[in-house]
């Protein structure tokens, strides 16, 4: 976002850029496509920066890497650090949940690799509800800094080439961005159909947009739309282009893919209509003082907007209404000024340039601060973490089902800056299966040569009873299997979550078959529905049907079956009430919102029981977020790995009426 030769225009139109991210991410209703401003960024700086380079190479034949990178330390680093360490500094006032996934944005964002961090995080699918952290804004300076990691040394290869063939420079240039930009928008639209959460991040759907400013530059005066009323024209279409996709895009626009293209191609419009004088043309609008101020501050602005957003709700609890919005914005603006004037223009270039190793190493020093201080909050976290956990100390469910006496000042297990982190082996090992698998990974637990074998099979919920069964198994001799996979229960019907759960589905039958276990335990969440039309409600019925469907089939291979009752679900983040909160709980009324489809399809079955552990997460009426010492909830409907441990004993019981209830060969079996 740093320019070389001045245009007073550019500045004006890095204001409306840096303004509209800053309108949506404080009122996102009021301009629900305002991310759009980040993609004019991105035009302006690939123009920027290529016109750099570019006047470098022709003029000596050669880029000074070094000298390059030194300029972009001396222009990015000591403003992204400050915000950087501001940030990690601050992570203790966050719920302790975040702490940890802040603390890796902090490593994330100082080594410029944010983008993929977060590309990872939305495919993930126990991430994905997870609360917004203050830094996930550098994703975007992180795809900005990884190109120009690559195209100056390309630019330099080509330098050599033309100088060797005698080839003209700027056409074998012209060149190789023009094969960027075709690739990268090809691979844009076809991850953002068939990856749409990890393309919005990913560096090679965005490279186009980088490389179409640098083919504006590389084009030079060829670029520059001539005559008084064709620029105007041009830059009223680009600015309206911008404008359009600004208002009229939302977080349902499938994006960057072709959408990107109206408020890419817009800025270059606006570029391409370079200046122009007369009194109404929209030049003026961007070069007067005002939006020349903001579009100085944009680069600062960028940086702290999204953090003052995040930690004022994170402090207050409210979202951004009217006059709180004007005052964020107000901080904003108001950091930025500070930080520009007594930290960015300090160490820019003024007057007798830095030594290069000086800047290099400076740098190097600004990137160790920052990961110094993400250590830190690691450390914090790494101290709280428990000793051993006693059934004594931490009795956990049998609180509940066993009136287990509790003892009193005991620090809750897992603490809260662990929670998230504390799930089934299943996610770590490669036996759990992400979204869009379908082949079975069998995975054995409990006794591998045990006499009665029990088969888990179901999604996240089913996966966070693996621990409490693998236990059980594990105790009384029995081998024990289970398939668990990412918003896929195992439902002989089309899931509208994710279509490969159908495919998953077929083949878990085959594995069923082969594999011949004495029992198999089915789990789902309840808030599954099958592709059709109508409401949650009239679909509802139809996931009854392909629920019985399943059992049947299942049956028919010579199975006994077990279904299981669903677990709670709240309205709220349990981790996050219990930081404001120690007795946060909820009205048991209040944690099945969703009809169940086990219960609803089986509960007047003897032949398929039902198993409701209901008892061992509410009790009189309430469902606490704390049981026996341990933390029951990661998340809002999925439970800790500590406390499906704890499960156990429990789980056996309701296990042992379920075995009881079926005909005699699984009976046999199991004992």
């Amino acid at each position: 976002m740093s320019s070389t030769a001045f245009r007073p225009g550019i500045q004006g139109l890095r204001a409306v850029a840096v303004l509209t991210v800053l309108i949506f991410h404080v009122w996102p209703a009021a301009m629900p496509g305002g991310y759009v401003g980040v993609d004019v960024f991105f035009v302006i700086s690939g123009y920027l920066i290529t016109g750099l380079l570019l006047r470098e190479l022709e003029r000596d034949r050669t880029i000074g890497i070094a000298r390059f990178y030194a300029r972009r330390i001396r222009r990015l680093l000591p403003a992204s650090t400050l915000v950087l360490v501001a940030v990690a500094l601050l992570t203790f006032t966050l719920p302790p949940p975040q702490w940890r996934g802040v603390a890796w944005e902090v490593v994330a964002s100082a080594l410029y690799f944010e983008n993929w961090w977060l590309a990872a995080q939305s495919v993930d699918y126990l991430a994905a509800d997870n609360a917004p952290g203050p830094l996930q804004h550098f994703w975007s300076l992180s795809i900005e800094e990884q190109f120009y990691f690559v195209w100056p040394l390309l630019m330099i290869a080509g330098g050599a080439l033309c100088t060797r063939r005698n080839w003209p420079l700027r056409p074998v240039l012209g060149a190789a961005l023009g094969t960027v930009f075709v690739i990268s928008l090809a691979l844009s639209v076809h991850e953002t159909i068939h990856a749409p959460q990890a393309a919005y991040f990913v560096s090679h759907t965005r490279f186009w947009e980088l490389a179409l400013g640098g083919l504006l530059a590389v084009a030079g005066a060829r670029a520059t739309i001539p005559g008084e009323a064709a620029k105007i024209v041009a830059a009223l279409v680009g600015l309206a282009a911008i404008a359009a996709s600004a208002m009229l895009y939302s977080g349902a626009t499938a994006f960057p893919g072709y959408a990107a293209l109206l408020p890419t191609l817009g800025t270059a419009l606006v570029l391409m209509s370079g200046s122009a004088a007369a009194r109404f043309a929209p030049h003026r609008l961007l070069e007067n003082r005002a939006a020349m101020w903001i579009g100085d501050l944009a680069y600062s602005i960028y940086l702290w907007h999204w953090p003052a957003i995040v930690f004022y709700r994170a402090w207050t609890g409210n979202v951004p209404g009217l006059w709180d919005g004007f005052m964020l914005i107000a901080v904003s603006v108001f950091l930025a000024a500070l930080s520009k004037h007594y930290v960015e223009d300090r160490f820019r270039e003024r007057g007798a340039t830095p030594a290069i190793a000086r800047s290099l190493a400076g740098g190097f020093a600004t990137i160790l601060l920052c990961l110094a201080s993400a250590a830190v909050v690691f450390a914090v976290i790494e101290s709280q973490r428990p000793g051993e956990l006693t059934a004594r100390n931490y009795p956990g469910a049998a609180a509940l089902t066993d009136a287990a006496p509790v003892p009193a000042g005991i620090a809750p297990a897992p603490p809260l800056s662990q929670v998230l982190e504390d799930i089934a082996a299943a996610y770590s090992n490669g036996c759990h299966l992400d979204i869009g698998e379908t082949e079975p990974r069998v995975c054995g637990y409990g006794a591998p040569d045990g006499g009665f074998h029990i088969m888990l099979i179901g999604d996240s919920h089913a996966a966070s009873w693996l621990p409490a069964f693998d236990k059980l198994a594990g105790a009384r001799g029995w081998r024990m299997t289970a398939h668990t996979k990412s918003a896929c229960p195992m439902v002989l019907g089309r899931l509208a979550k994710d279509p490969s759960c159908f495919v998953w589905g077929e083949n878990m039958l085959r594995e069923v078959a082969r594999e011949k276990p004495d029992l198999v335990v089915l789990a789902m969440s309840a808030d599954n529905m099958i592709v059709g039309g109508g409401t949650r409600e009239e679909r509802f019925p139809l996931l009854v049907a392909a629920m019985r469907r399943t059992v049947e089939a299942l049956r028919a291979e010579g199975a006994s079956v077990a279904v299981m009752r669903d677990t709670p679900r709240f309205a709220f983040d349990p981790p996050t009430c219990l930081s404001a909160d120690p007795g946060c709980a909820a009205r048991e009324a209040d944690a099945f919102p969703l009809p169940d489809p086990m219960p609803s399809a089986f509960g007047r079955d003897p032949a398929v029981p039902v198993i409701d552990m209901t008892h061992a997460f509410c009790a009189d009426g309430t469902c606490p977020m704390v049981v026996g010492n341990v933390t029951v909830w990661r998340d809002y409907h999925h439970f800790t790995q500590t406390y499906a441990h704890t499960l156990a004993p429990a789980l056996g019981r309701e296990l042992d009426k379920a075995i009881a209830a079926l005909p005699g060969e699984p009976q046999r079996a199991a004992q």
